[in-house]
């Protein structure tokens, strides 16, 4: 068997024990429950809002009484989303805020944080949910293959776009991107960001996870750049598990219809995000990958796909490049 054989198989096996909602019961077993701070006054932003992970995040913070800003694509889906949210915690209607933006444009994404700036003044929370998964090459008008254009303008543009508002937090900024735990058999390629080499034999699954190890790698070059005691903002990444939502079952049928009788469901994989958008420990550290509240690897043990520290460097520099924007 291969190096990448064995690596697969670890990952599999891992994902069969821990992953799936045994493996977030099991966890959920050992968390200490504290009472959180008041979040009435509190901003948090949640791209991909409408459906899957990212409504249960949203939901649970409007839940908790935070006022939730909804980043969407489709406005119809967005205010369907919005009118299921106040209906489930019968919150205040002004506390729930849509946003239409294209994540994979980044004229949209520039025009949400003049938006955000301008209506938010103070973002306690950025959480960076949205994502995509194709099985067919697309390129989006600056040029950058789909799926990774999302990772990018979500994770960095974004966030670099709200770093003043995030750090006049009363507490701390956070900043949470949603990873996957496919990212650990992808492996970075700093050198072709915008997906142009894969394009003759494109894989969705694979174009995928490589945007998910983008994000992590960026979350860390996040935080080594802004660190806590200067920035008053924390970068966090979070493996959610296997969840069954509309995005598996679309991009991944074949997977999410074996594995659906052991997969979380959304509430579950949305539950660290939550707790890393709320709670007191998480916002003490910066720069780390989290699972069922858990600091975790962003490699395994087998698989030969950690990246080097000049890679990491090289991707921040090309994504900037891409960007056109860095702020200092």
């Amino acid at each position: 068997m291969s190096y990448s054989g064995i690596a697969s198989l670890q990952w599999y096996f891992t994902g069969l024990f821990n992953y799936g909602s045994w493996g977030y019961r099991k966890s959920s077993k050992k968390w200490a429950q504290t009472p959180l701070d008041d979040l009435s006054s509190n901003h948090y932003i949640v791209t991909g809002a409408n459906s899957g992970i990212g409504f249960a995040i949203a939901t649970k913070l409007a839940q908790l009484g935070a006022n939730v800003h909804l980043v969407c694509r489709n406005p119809s889906r967005a205010q369907t989303a919005r009118e299921e949210i106040l209906s489930l915690t019968h919150t205040d209607a002004n506390k729930v805020i849509v946003h239409i933006a294209d994540l994979s444009k980044q004229n949209d994404v520039k025009a949400l944080a003049a938006e955000l700036s301008s209506a938010v003044p103070v973002v306690h929370g950025l959480i960076n949910n949205a994502g995509f998964l194709t099985h067919q090459a697309t390129f989006t008008e600056d040029d950058v293959e789909s799926t990774m254009a999302i990772a990018i303008n979500g994770t960095y543009l974004l966030t670099a776009l709200l770093l003043p508002q995030l750090a006049k937090s009363n507490g701390v900024g956070r900043v949470i991107n949603m990873s996957s735990g496919g990212q650990y058999l992808g492996t970075l390629d700093p050198n072709d960001v915008r997906g142009k080499t894969r394009v003759e034999k494109f894989d969705g699954t694979l174009a995928y996870m490589l945007a998910k190890k983008t994000q992590v790698a960026l979350t860390q070059c996040f935080a080594k750049r802004f660190p806590l005691d200067k920035s008053n903002v924390v970068f966090h990444a979070v493996n959610p598990g296997w969840a069954t939502t509309p995005g598996t079952e679309a991009g991944i049928p074949t997977f999410n219809k074996i594995h659906g009788f052991m997969m979380r469901t959304p509430e579950e994989a949305a539950d660290t995000v939550v707790w890393l958008a709320t709670a007191k420990e998480p916002a003490t550290s910066s720069g780390f990958f989290w699972m069922d509240r858990q600091q975790v690897s962003t490699e395994m043990s087998w698989a030969n796909t950690a990246p080097s520290s000049e890679d990491v460097e090289q991707l921040w520099s090309n994504v900037v490049e891409i960007c056109g924007y860095e702020n200092e």
